[in-house]
This record gives C-alpha cells, structure tokens and sequence, in this order.
C-alpha cells in the first residue's frame, strides 16, 4: 500500500498540468481526517492558487483588489518608510553625534586620569618633600576628584541626550 504523500507525487507526475504547476518545486502538504483526506499548497503554483482537488486558499492571493493585495501594500509603504528613516540625514547625524559624544568622554577620561596620576605623583613628592602642608594637599586631590567627576557628568549627560536622540528615531523604525 503507498503512503498518502507517494499516491499525491505519482498523481503529480501522471498529470501534466499538475506536473506544470509543482515542476520547479512546492511545499505541499496533507492533512488526513477520519472521513477525508485534504491536500493543499503553499503560494500559487503555475500563475494560480486554485487546483482542482486541492485545498482552495484562505483568501486570494492573487486578487489586485484583495486583502492580501491591500496589506502587502501597506507593509511595502512601511518598509519603504522604514528604509527612507534609516538612511535620513537625520538617523546619519544622530549617530555619528551619539559616537563622537562617546568619545569625546571616552578621550577626556583617559586624558584627565592621567593628568590626575601626574598630579597625584607630584603631590607625593611634595609630601615626601615637606614643600606643602599636608592640608592643602588633601584639598588639592579633593578638588581634582570632584572637578573630574562634575566633568564626566556634564560629559555623560551630553552623551545621554544624544543616545536618547538616536534611541527615539530608532524607536521609528522599530
């Protein structure tokens, strides 16, 4: 006894119109009930949807003025939207001001800590040296931590408003 799928590919093969329209390949499948045996494919097949003893589709495909038709439409004015946000002059310079932010704090960072590391060194020769009181060089090194943070927050919060910027016409096209 052949299987459902071997009596539908020796069916194929026998008719040369079915043959016609699933020749180049199709996703076909079976649905096997207690009282039937239903048949059905994927798309159209050979310029239709409809084939005598297959399934006919939910809704045409094919049909300009049909729901399928319509929808893929607006999805095609969406993508197009999308696209046409992506590659705005407007997505671009949000971008490459929320990269520059990045590095101008990533930049300041790394100068200003080494500019720190000097001063600290300095200080601990001052120190070892007794050329300061000890008092002006704590406030000296409390200075310097709290100006280098009042930076890096002035800093981040420009590279926050930027970020925010980019995350809202990404938001768009998500």
């Amino acid at each position: 006894m052949l299987s459902l799928a071997e009596n539908l590919s020796a069916r194929i093969a026998s008719d040369p119109i079915l043959a016609g329209a699933f020749g180049e390949g199709k996703m076909l499948g079976i649905l096997r009930t207690e009282s039937c045996v239903l048949y059905g494919f994927s798309g159209n097949a050979g310029g239709t949807n409809t084939i005598e003893g297959f399934v006919p589709p939910v809704f045409d495909l094919l049909e300009p003025e049909g729901r399928f038709k319509k929808e893929e439409k607006e999805i095609s004015e969406i993508n197009a939207g999308v696209i046409a946000l992506e590659k705005s002059p407007e997505m671009t310079a949000a971008r490459q001001r929320a990269f520059l932010m990045q590095a101008r704090l990533n930049g300041w960072i790394h100068s200003e800590k080494e500019k720190m590391a000097r001063n600290k060194a300095g200080r601990a020769e001052d120190r070892a040296a007794g050329r300061r009181p000890e008092e002006e060089l704590t406030k000296e090194s409390q200075f310097e931590k709290a100006e280098f943070r009042r930076g890096r927050k002035a800093l981040e919060a420009q590279v926050d408003k930027a970020r925010c910027e980019l995350n809202g016409l990404e938001e768009k096209v998500r």
